[in-house]
């Protein structure tokens, strides 16, 4: 991924990449992460948008076809 040069800059991750660090990492490579806030944190609603949340949920739901078979 150093060498990557985007076209889309967005990256849409799971809850479980909340940390700093990583969002910093991928915003020197030029990406920019978007991970949705757990339901109990502060914010969460504002931030958890409605169409990326539709979008991740399609995403997942593709993977889990995939590794179903």
């Amino acid at each position: 991924l150093e060498n990557a040069h985007p076209s889309n800059y967005y990256l849409l991750g799971d809850e479980g990449y909340l940390g700093k660090e990583l969002h910093q990492q991928l915003k020197q490579m030029g990406y920019e992460l978007w991970t949705p806030y757990r339901k109990n944190m502060t914010g969460a609603k504002k931030h958890n948008d409605h169409q990326l949340m539709a979008i991740r949920r399609t995403i997942e739901s593709d993977f889990s076809l995939l590794t179903y078979y």
